[in-house]
């Protein structure tokens, strides 16, 4: 046929017609497509500032006269909290940061920090304590409370609480909450790993890798987080030993490649740890078992867990949308799948597990939420108004009590040791008087130590004739821990009259520490 001919020029217009159909059909459909994105878009940007809750301030006044009433609430104090906390002060909005039982976060059982911007090594419990100090400066609320229960379905939000010092069980309400209470670090379970926790014992190689330096080198564990430890450690350490349970790794092919290539580290697989081994300088061995019943013990300088952690999101199942791994969805940037309701660190499927990534989080998870308050024409004047006028009517109800003085005495009757000085002063006394001498090593951010607290002042005020019950914060005096070998915290360290440590207690066991009180009182007065 001509491909001039009539025909020919019909036949191609035709199928020229049908191409042209379906390349605008597609276009068509490209359209459609970009517009839904960008109306989601828009919607997810909405749903931060947009509340089907709306209400009249006149109807949030009476919140404020509550005296579980607080403004903004933060659930967790560690690196992205209490920079929430900070951020949602400095911009007027009055937070209450509800520390759980590890205040200061997970950062402060690290050994070491050498990545913190502006600090070329500083201890994780150092760090944290700056960051609750510059918490409490800029009058943020700090609180020593368990969260139960949470009721994210009204607004004001509900938050159901345990104080961790008087185990009393209360209500809270807040206008808005941000969600930073980490995750939990998986446990092989095995002894000395509690102990040692800290002192060798780690799951951050990037935060602990130092520790190492030219020393031998453990990580437990055969996937993602385990290689990533050895590529960090291995231009580090002396030599890196890596404990697999299975029978091959599982991990990325890349991670994998890139292994074969670091020549001082060996991997044991089949084989698992039994036991951490160590002293008061820290880990000094690992035992392992194999599949064929072989046992060894391994000399090294750190064991560096690589087996996973739980982010602390149960008490948010069915209230709040999570990731397969319970991690708390982000919708943009830190807004949750609740308006009013921000998370921050590691609790969220963000992905990066480090302090400084955790602080930035904390920082726009108050911004957001100052945008989401600013949005119900909540601002800080109205708070600031509101809260003052709940200031004036509680001042006129705290007139001093007989209950309350003595409550004083009961206080003072544990003496703060803040030097050496003072701490020898409190030997000489003993001396003189003829008392043993009980001294409670203790932290600001320490959980445990706060709940033992009330206890400790009742032993003082019960032991009253026989000891002299004395505090040391081992963030302030560091030298006197050192001097007597604490390790952990809370540490009680028992003298006799003569000023000779007698005995000592690691940790809040309120029965050791009575018995003990019972053996030495009957000993003295023997």
């Amino acid at each position: 046929m001509n491909n001039s001919s009539p025909e020919f020029n019909s036949g191609l217009l035709k199928s020229c017609n049908k191409y042209y159909h379906i390349f605008f059909i597609l276009i068509g459909y490209l359209i459609c497509f970009f517009i839904y994105k960008k109306v989601s878009a828009i919607k997810n940007e909405k749903a931060i500032f947009d509340f089907d809750h709306k209400i009249d301030l006149e109807e949030l006044k009476p919140y404020f006269k509550k005296k579980t009433f607080h403004p903004t609430i933060v659930i967790g104090a560690g690196c992205a909290g209490l920079t929430s906390g900070i951020y949602l002060a400095q911009l007027g909005y009055k937070p209450t940061v509800l520390t759980g039982s590890l205040a200061g976060g997970a950062i402060s059982k690290t050994a070491a920090v050498s990545n913190w911007p502006g600090e070329v090594l500083v201890s994780g419990a150092e760090m944290a304590r700056r960051l609750n100090d510059q918490a409490l400066r800029s009058n943020v609320n700090v609180l020593a409370h368990n969260v139960v229960d949470i009721n994210l379905q009204q607004w004001p939000f509900k938050i159901t609480t345990k104080d961790l010092r008087s185990g009393n069980v209360q209500d809270l309400y807040t206008m808005g909450v941000i969600i930073a209470n980490g995750v939990s670090p998986l446990s092989l379970g095995i002894e000395g790993e509690s102990a040692f926790w800290g002192h060798g014992v780690t799951n951050c190689a990037i935060c602990d890798a130092f520790s190492v330096r030219n020393k031998d080198a453990v990580i437990i564990g055969g996937g993602d987080t385990a290689l990533t430890d050895a590529a960090i450690l291995s231009p580090i350490a002396k030599k890196v030993t890596m404990l697999v349970r299975g029978t091959k790794l599982r991990a990325k092919k890349t991670l994998i490649d890139n292994l074969a290539t670091l020549k001082n580290v060996e991997i044991l697989y089949e084989t698992e740890a039994t036991r951490i081994i160590g002293n008061e300088n820290g880990v000094s061995a690992i035992e392992t078992l194999n599949s064929s019943g072989n046992k060894e013990t391994i000399k090294t300088s750190g064991v560096f867990m690589a087996i996973g952690s739980i982010p602390n999101s149960k008490i948010f199942e069915n209230k709040l949308e999570l990731d397969s791994k319970k991690h708390i969805a982000l919708r943009n940037l830190q807004q949750t799948s609740v308006p009013g309701v921000f998370a921050a660190g590691d609790v969220t499927n963000k992905g990066v597990s480090q302090a400084v990534a955790a602080a930035g989080d904390g920082c726009k998870a108050a911004i957001q939420l100052m945008h989401f308050l600013q949005n119900q024409e909540i601002t800080p004047a109205f708070i600031e108004k509101e809260a003052s006028s709940k200031v004036q009517k509680l001042v006129k109800s705290k007139a001093p009590t007989k209950e309350k003085a003595l409550k004083q005495k009961k206080d003072n009757m544990v003496e703060k040791i803040d030097s050496i000085d003072s701490f020898n002063k409190i030997l000489e006394s003993a001396k003189r008087k003829k008392k043993f001498v009980v001294v409670d090593f203790y932290a600001t951010w320490c959980g445990p130590c706060k709940r033992f607290e009330p206890t400790f002042e009742q032993l003082a005020s019960l032991n009253a004739g026989e000891a002299i019950f004395a505090k040391v914060n081992v963030d302030d005096l560091a030298e006197l821990a050192s001097l007597y070998n604490v390790m952990s915290i809370p540490t009680f360290v028992f003298f006799d009259t003569n000023g000779n440590v007698v005995q000592k207690v690691v940790g809040a066991d309120e029965i050791k520490i009575k018995n003990l009180l019972n053996q030495i009182t009957a000993s003295n007065q023997g």
